[in-house]
C-alpha cells in the first residue's frame, strides 16, 4: 500500500516544484509588511531593517523582470510588496504590475494601483492624491491624516472600481488609526507612572 503512494507523491512533486521557481509572493508581502508595521512613528526605519526591505523590493522587481510572476495572484501580492517602498521606480512598477493584476482580475491589482498612484502624488510633492489611500502621520499634531489631500473630483466610483474603499471609510479608518494610537499612548503612559 505505501508504494503506491510514494510513487505518486514522487510523480506529483514535479508538478507543484515547477511551477515558480520556488517564489512566494504572497508571503514577501506579509513578512515585508511585518519588517514595516514594527517599526512605524519610529522616525523612520531602522538603517537593518531599511536594508531588508530594500533586499526584498529588489528581489520582487527581480521575479518581475525575469518574468516568474506567472498567475494574477503573483502579479497582486508582488504590486502590494511595491507599495511598501517609498522609491519612486518601485511605485511605478508597483503601478504596472498592479494593473496587470487587476486586468487579469486579481483584487489586489486595483487597491495597489491606487496606493502606488497615492504614495506617488505623496513623494513628488503632489496638491492632491487621487484615492485617499496614503495616510502619514503628522508629527506636529500627534496623528495620521490623509495626505496630500484627496483629489475632489475623484468619486467614490471610480475608488470602488479599483476595489478601494469610500472616502468617508478611509477617514473612519485614519479616525480610527489615531484613536488606538491614541488608546496606546495613554496606556503606555499610565505604565511608567
Amino acid at each position: 500500500m505505501r508504494k503506491p503512494l510514494v510513487a505518486l507523491l514522487l510523480l506529483l512533486a514535479p508538478l507543484t516544484a515547477c511551477r515558480s521557481g520556488v517564489i512566494y509572493p504572497e508571503r514577501m508581502y506579509e513578512e515585508s509588511l511585518a519588517l514595516t508595521s514594527q517599526h512605524e512613528n519610529t522616525g523612520g526605519l531602522r538603517r537593518d531593517v531599511r536594508k531588508s526591505l530594500e533586499r526584498r523590493l529588489k528581489t520582487v522587481v527581480r521575479w518581475a523582470e525575469e518574468g516568474k510572476l506567472e498567475t494574477e495572484s503573483d502579479l497582486g501580492w508582488a504590486a502590494m510588496t511595491l507599495t511598501l517602498s517609498d522609491r519612486e521606480e518601485h511605485l511605478e512598477k508597483a503601478r504596472k504590475i498592479a494593473n496587470a493584476a487587476a486586468e487579469l482580475g486579481d483584487p489586489r491589482g486595483g487597491v495597489a494601483y491606487a496606493h502606488a498612484t497615492d504614495k506617488l502624488a505623496f513623494h513628488r510633492g503632489d496638491d492632491f492624491q487621487p484615492y485617499g489611500t496614503n495616510f502619514a502621520y503628522v508629527h506636529v499634531i500627534g496623528r495620521f491624516e490623509i495626505k496630500p489631500p484627496v483629489d475632489p473630483r475623484t468619486s467614490d466610483s471610480e475608488r470602488r472600481a479599483l476595489g478601494v474603499p469610500s472616502l468617508a471609510e478611509l477617514q473612519a479608518m485614519v479616525k480610527e488609526i489615531n484613536a488606538t494610537a491614541e488608546t496606546t499612548r495613554l496606556r503606555e503612559e499610565i505604565m511608567r507612572h
